[in-house]
């Protein structure tokens, strides 16, 4: 790597994590992963003398950590101009006419050309529309290294405290280079604070060594850190990297890295040769069932520490929808499962809050879930919901028994359907009620909608709402924006639906019922064979509930995008996605009898189809692509296929 990609990998040069003195107390409780600020200049003999101004650097580190929402007009917080990675997938879409979905993505126009400028993914350069280096990869790498190469000098840390914060910014570095492994693949992984005046060759590595590049700083961590935070440390420290942190990130990584869009007998696109396939930059170059053994013996540590410790648990209750809410809105320390967590602000605000868009956003069209999302969620029983009811419209007639009564709870709290309780009241969906308003636009049948009046309506483009991180926030904060929020980067159930995937792919399908059921337990949902009955079970259709259980589970957390990728799901991107129509039905006395719902096909979107009706999907799009000008650079870094 020369030193051209200087002003990507060292950002602000040497001084870049140098603290302001006025910054005032550690934080990285309720004030946790906020950007200290940067005011002025200090010699690292001063920065490193005391460990509270040493903590500071660590902390900047930390702030660098990824956020999934977006929440702010700058380059670090708009994401893709407001866009979401998870309205790439099946579950979502977006009609925010202005963010790069619409843009670039949704019309085919993405290319490695305008990476740089519309990037969902790339952190590494400069513009307005990215999250790029504001969104603080290599910054935050840089920095978590420079405080693992001077915290020996700092006097008042003991030899425990500092083996922990090693390990804490160790873990930093794990997670920036397991988001970019995701996107990339192979990755020119950073292994020291480099001198902005060096030259350095640091060259793409292959899959195999990028995993264990992050998976080796995982295990050097979970070496060092608490398994659980202490409770004594909660107020002051919850969202502070743990042991149990460090194993659920190498079980994330050893996951994605042995399904089959690396895993495999031959790479994900075969169209052309391309560098980076012949140095297995993009797949592993031949499939390797070890790799599965190695997910299954992460995870078997895991719930023997779990077990031999106590902790930590999944969140449960009688009241099945506010236990799921906790589970993914609450941080650990207050009754959530998160084991990592990271926070740009304490609360949300209002829905009109100026440095917290995500709410305005939301009512503008961000996310708006789609049929297939909703038909994947079962009855409250735990028996699959049956999708063909949606067949049975008939203009003026109620459809009956109501399709979305007596669903899986947590429906209701990742979307806005018909009739549920919403804002203190039911939520009116249909054409002409509070939520969707009379003009509707977005469909192929001609029909309409408002998506840019800001009231909210552009929420329910899709005829469903979305509620997740949203919680029916109004224009007077609502129940957000009283609440601290995060982001659950990783939570407990990610760790047993992925311990069951892996007992599933080698050969141990009986053992992986239990942990897949134990997540429908905590809703009040029947196990999967009680809820099936009758069922042959063969490693590809528990795979198939697997992967459904993982979408209902984490809607919006940014993980049904990536199971899409990393198995390769071409037919998922292509399908046609829809959407509904609700009508109210009345009787001859003009009394509400029910509601007659429309299916009907959301608007084109690239992946799905062209005007001329050919499908216009490309297996390069399984990886994004690096900028243009880094691959020119010529420092080793090779270009993803088809790009």
């Amino acid at each position: 790597m020369k030193r051209a990609l200087l002003k990507y990998i060292c950002p602000v040069l040497f001084f870049a994590c140098f603290l302001s003195a006025c910054v005032e107390g550690i934080e990285l409780g309720d004030e946790s992963m906020q950007e200290p600020d940067v005011s002025q200049q200090v010699v690292l003999d001063s920065l490193f003398s005391n460990k509270i101004d040493a903590q500071r650097v660590l902390t900047s580190a930390y702030a660098q950590l990824w956020y999934g929402l977006p929440w702010y007009w700058n380059e670090r917080g708009q994401k893709m101009n407001m866009g979401v990675i998870e309205a790439l997938g099946d579950n979502y879409q977006s009609y925010l006419s202005w963010d790069n979905l619409n843009r670039a993505y949704y019309t085919g126009n993405m290319d490695a050309g305008k990476e740089s400028a519309h990037s969902k993914y790339w952190y590494g350069t400069s513009s307005t529309n990215s999250p790029n280096a504001a969104e603080g990869q290599w910054v935050g790498i840089r920095r978590a290294y420079i405080f693992l190469e001077n915290v020996d000098r700092v006097p008042d840390y003991t030899a425990e405290e500092k083996r922990r914060v090693k390990g804490e910014a160790q873990m930093v570095i794990a997670c920036l280079h397991a988001d970019m492994f995701r996107h990339f693949g192979g990755l020119c992984c950073v292994d020291r604070a480099y001198d902005p005046n060096e030259e350095m060759d640091v060259e793409r590595k292959s899959v195999k060594e990028t995993v264990k590049f992050i998976t080796d700083l995982c295990d050097s961590a979970y070496n060092v850190l608490p398994w659980v935070l202490p409770a004594s440390e909660v107020s002051t420290w919850d969202g502070r990297f743990t042991g149990s942190a460090a194993l659920g990130l190498k079980i994330r990584v050893l996951l994605f890295a042995a399904s089959p869009l690396f895993n495999s007998d031959e790479p994900y696109y075969t169209k052309s040769s391309y560098e980076s396939i012949e140095k297995h930059q993009v797949w592993t170059g031949g499939y390797d069932a070890s790799m599965w053994q190695d997910v299954v013996n992460a995870c078997e540590l895991f719930f023997r520490r779990q077990q031999e410790e106590g902790a930590p648990n999944l969140t449960v209750g009688s009241d099945y929808k506010t236990a799921f809410r906790n589970a993914y809105f609450q941080r650990a320390g207050n009754g959530g499962e998160a084991l990592i967590s990271t926070r740009i602000r304490t609360n949300g605000g209002s829905y009109s809050q100026w440095d917290y868009y995500y709410y305005q956003a939301n009512g503008y069209g961000i996310t708006n879930a789609t049929l297939e999302y909703t038909d994947m969620f079962p009855m409250a029983d735990g028996t699959p919901f049956n999708a063909s009811v949606w067949d049975s419209y008939e203009a003026g007639k109620p459809l009956t028994p109501d399709p979305f009564v007596g669903r899986d709870p947590r429906l209701y709290e990742t979307c806005v359907v018909n009739g549920m309780s919403y804002r203190s009241r039911t939520a009116q969906c249909y054409i002409g009620g509070s939520e969707r308003g009379e003009s509707v636009t977005g469909y192929l049948d001609g029909s309409t909608i408002d998506v840019g009046s800001g009231n909210g309506t552009g929420n329910f483009c899709s005829g469903i709402g979305n509620f997740k991180f949203n919680l029916g926030s109004t224009s007077s904060g609502g129940l957000v924006g009283q609440t601290n929020i995060h982001w659950p980067y990783l939570r407990l159930a990610e760790i047993y639906l992925s311990y069951a995937e892996a007992l599933n792919e080698v050969g141990r399908t009986e053992d992986a019922f239990q942990y897949v059921d134990a997540i429908r337990a905590r809703v009040g949902l029947k196990g999967l064979k009680a809820s099936n009955p009758g069922k042959a079970w063969t490693k590809e259709s528990f795979r198939e509930e697997v992967l459904r259980e993982r979408a209902c589970e984490f809607g919006l957390e940014e993980v049904r995008f990536f199971d899409l990728i990393r198995w390769k799901r071409e037919a998922d991107f292509r399908k046609r996605l829809h959407g509904l129509l609700i009508y109210r039905v009345f009787d001859q006395y003009n009394q509400p009898v029910g509601y007659s719902y429309q299916k009907v096909p959301l608007q084109k979107r690239y992946i799905q189809d062209t005007d001329d009706g050919k499908v216009n999907f490309d297996s390069k799009w399984y990886l994004s692509a690096f900028p243009i000008d880094e691959v020119r650079k010529d420092y080793g870094l090779t270009q993803n296929p088809g790009w």
